[in-house]
């Protein structure tokens, strides 16, 4: 297993690490689950970069990256609702974007085509999801600016559902 995996393989794992630190009733819980969430941001962004820079992409890197960002970030809107930060109807948009996202994939591969790469839209939506939680982890956030920042969470999440679909047509895989 090269270090690009390893990166992503670890990424799977803080996800239940984040869950036990924000969900304790400990009053430091909150910011080791901060800390857990910019390790995995950063793994992220690591573990892309030594897969290009060093040639080390592999299928189940292809596989394992998006799985470790999906898991972490169901996590993260998960406990972000069970502690009542934000409403169900976020959680099961993102829920339902992503069902249609793994569909799709599932398709695209059971066609035996390839699944399309990363692309900067969706690393920005990773950066926009990983700012937004990260925020309304820690800072007391009005009502309103709350809501305007899940609303563009949740709105880019599903324009880069579109453009993945677009680019998708348009190469054919």
């Amino acid at each position: 297993m090269n270090l690009p995996n390893m990166l992503s393989l670890a990424r799977l794992l803080m996800a239940p690490l984040f869950a036990a630190f924000f969900l304790s009733e400990k009053s430091e819980g909150i910011y080791f689950s901060a800390a857990v969430l910019l390790v995995s941001g950063v793994t992220d962004i690591a573990d892309g970069y030594f897969a290009r820079r060093l040639g080390l992409i592999t299928r189940l890197g292809k596989v394992l990256d998006p799985l470790a960002d999906k898991l972490m970030q169901a996590t993260v809107f998960a406990c972000l609702y069970m502690k009542g930060v934000i409403p169900f109807f976020v959680l099961a948009l993102y829920i339902l974007k992503e069902a249609l996202m793994l569909l799709g994939g599932a398709l695209i591969i059971k066609d035996g085509r390839s699944v399309p790469q990363s692309k900067w839209y969706g690393k920005l939506g990773t950066t926009l999801f990983y700012a937004v939680c990260l925020s309304l982890m820690l800072f007391d956030t009005a009502p309103a600016v709350k809501t305007a920042m899940l609303s563009a969470v949740i709105v880019w999440a599903f324009c880069c559902g579109v453009f993945y679909l677009i680019s998708v047509i348009r190469t054919g895989g």
